[in-house]
């Protein structure tokens, strides 16, 4: 799975398949900023303008398993 890093004003997902259910975009602290349901699509792309900039963990959540990845809000 690829997520665009650093990002800007879009996060590009790409890579996802069918068992990936929802992305979830968190801060540091652990709020909840964005959720999304992906839908059984294949990429994905996320408005992030309203984040402020920083660090972020996106959470992409399958069937059976969770990924999470660090990304960078310019």
């Amino acid at each position: 799975v690829f997520v665009s890093n650093p990002i800007n004003s879009q996060m590009t997902i790409k890579g996802l398949d069918n068992k990936v259910n929802k992305i979830e975009v968190f801060d540091l602290l652990g709020k909840s900023i964005l959720e999304r349901n992906t839908m059984g699509a294949s990429s994905i792309l996320i408005d992030v303008n309203a984040l402020t900039s920083g660090l972020y963990l996106v959470k992409l959540y399958g069937e059976t398993s969770t990924l999470t990845k660090k990304v960078i809000k310019r």
